[in-house]
């Protein structure tokens, strides 16, 4: 029986020196050598190819992926610019197949999660130059860009319009904006989906037709079977600003934005059937700002019959500020600091000045709190729609009265602590009970002197799952601002109007915490 040595002696075997073929006569030693030779030429031979071979294999490579790409229309990169194409009739099968027809041209789009996506589509004059603050014209006055016999590669989307990001502070996109975008499970002109379009929102300050986690997909298409759209309109100073000094040649009176709204849903009425939707099927959805422009565009005969149903999720809903009104502060704050007189003055203002100039020492935060804070008697929030104009002759509550508002079926919905994304008083979080009712005494008692005592008796430590004075205050502001003014909206146009109403509110809380600017993006919905 063998048996296996001792560890030990293995042991010691390893820790001792080990001169290979030591045991070979000489001519076995030769022939080592020999071939040792022998390898060494094929290495050196080998390191001289190789290079050679890689070289020559990604000349290869590189002139397939070029040919490639050139054959299936994938020459624009993601953030640069869409191409001009003015050669269709040598058009590849690929880009026939992805490739519709306007009345301003063809545009050539891509594949993106099963559906066929077309980015930064121009649906408007740009508002630049002489057009600033000026209510919006269709793409086809604008001859150099609207020819029938172009190809626009659509594969990356359009600049956000001007604004002053409140969270960076840093400005962000230009002038030159009012692009849409298209999302569509099938390009057929007999296909007849539903088709919803979404209004961004933004405190209508800012936002854009596709910011990132807010705005449709491709997938979202391909999944409900239905046609998507968004797009960009002016926000802000450069959106709505209402003065006399613009009025002279236009029945806007300052809302620039809005008119954009009705221009870009005019544009998919005209042209949706060709990307597979249905005209006479279409719905309009958005949060916050969003959906305070679809009821202003209810309201506004200039959209009527553009969209069948809407969505409104936590509208704002104060429109109770006249032209006159905003004329007035507009002339005392804003002109004053540009030291304009007359328009073409203002013309020649850099973007961003208009902005710094509407804002003075404002921070660009500071709407975003005031609205998201108690209100106090003779104080307004400072508000960007004006009401008195062709756009938008009246508040939409007067429409719901009088019966001149669109008569659709509405679904409506809040969310439970809705300003709890960014709540107006900086330091909420480190209240004591004793502060919590200062703050809120101080700002009700405006409204009458038992006011702050029933707010503070139905919104107490006995009335929250957590007990945290922060819940407690941001669903006294949301209850205010939002949940119930929306309810009474609801019931008034129930008992006004013939279509139905559907109202609900999202009590769900996440199960961990996450950042703020992730949760204020899933609030503007």
């Amino acid at each position: 029986m063998i048996k296996d040595p001792p560890i030990s002696d293995i042991m010691s075997l390893l820790g001792t020196p080990y001169s290979p073929y030591t045991h070979l006569d000489e001519e076995d030693d030769f022939l080592r050598h020999h071939h040792q030779e022998q390898e060494d030429r094929k290495k050196n031979l080998c390191s001289k190819i190789l290079p050679v071979i890689i070289f020559g294999f990604s000349v290869v490579l590189v002139t397939v992926i070029v040919v490639c790409f050139t054959t299936l229309g994938l020459t624009t990169p993601e953030g640069g610019e869409g191409k001009e194409d003015r050669t269709l009739g040598h058009s590849s099968a690929w880009k026939q197949f992805v490739t519709v027809h306007t009345e301003c041209g063809d545009y050539q789009g891509n594949l993106e999660g099963e559906s066929f996506v077309f980015k930064g589509i121009p649906y408007a004059v740009p508002p630049t130059g002489e057009q600033r603050w000026k209510s919006t014209l269709p793409l086809t006055y604008d001859k150099d860009r609207c020819q029938p016999d172009t190809l626009t590669v659509a594969k990356n989307f359009g600049s956000p319009c001007i604004q002053l990001n409140p969270y960076t502070k840093h400005y962000e996109g230009q002038e030159d904006c009012l692009y849409l975008n298209i999302w569509t499970p099938k390009l057929d002109t007999e296909a007849n989906l539903d088709v919803m379009v979404w209004i961004h929102g933004g405190f209508l300050q800012f936002g854009s037709g596709h910011q990132a986690g807010l705005c449709p997909s491709g997938k979202l298409a391909k999944t409900l079977n239905v046609v998507f759209v968004s797009f960009n309109y002016r926000v802000f100073a450069l959106g709505y600003l209402a003065l006399n000094i613009f009025t002279d040649n236009s029945d806007n009176k300052g809302n620039f934005g809005l008119s954009d709204q009705i221009m870009a849903l005019k544009w998919i009425h005209r042209n949706i059937k060709k990307f597979g939707g249905d005209p006479k099927k279409i719905t309009v959805f958005g949060g916050d700002a969003g959906g305070a422009s679809i009821l202003a565009m209810m309201t506004s005969p200039l959209s009527k019959n553009l969209f069948q149903r809407a969505w409104l999720s936590g509208p704002a809903m104060i429109f109770n500020r006249s032209f006159n009104e905003a004329n007035r502060h507009n002339e005392a704050f804003f002109l004053r600091r540009s030291n304009c007189t007359e328009i073409s003055c203002l013309y020649n203002l850099s973007a961003k000045k208009v902005i710094n100039y509407y804002l003075g020492k404002d921070d660009p935060s500071f709407r975003i709190r005031d609205q998201n804070d108690l209100p106090i008697q003779g104080i307004f929030p400072e508000q960007l729609v004006a009401v008195g104009d062709k756009t938008l002759p009246k508040p939409p509550f007067g429409a719901i009265e009088s019966k001149e508002i669109a008569d659709i079926p509405l679904l409506i919905g809040t969310s439970a602590q809705a300003v709890e994304f960014w709540p107006g008083p900086d330091d909420l979080r480190h209240w004591s009970w004793r502060r919590y009712k200062k703050y809120v005494t101080t700002s009700l008692d405006s409204f009458g002197p038992r006011i702050a005592h029933l707010a503070l008796h139905l919104y107490n430590a006995s009335d929250t799952n957590s007990g945290t004075i922060e819940e407690l205050y941001t669903t006294m502001v949301t209850d205010l601002r939002q949940t119930c003014p929306v309810t009474q909206l609801a019931s008034a146009y129930t008992n006004n109007m013939k279509s139905s109403v559907y109202r609900y509110i999202v009590t769900a809380q996440p199960s961990t915490m996450v950042s703020q600017r992730i949760f204020f993006m899933f609030c503007m919905f």
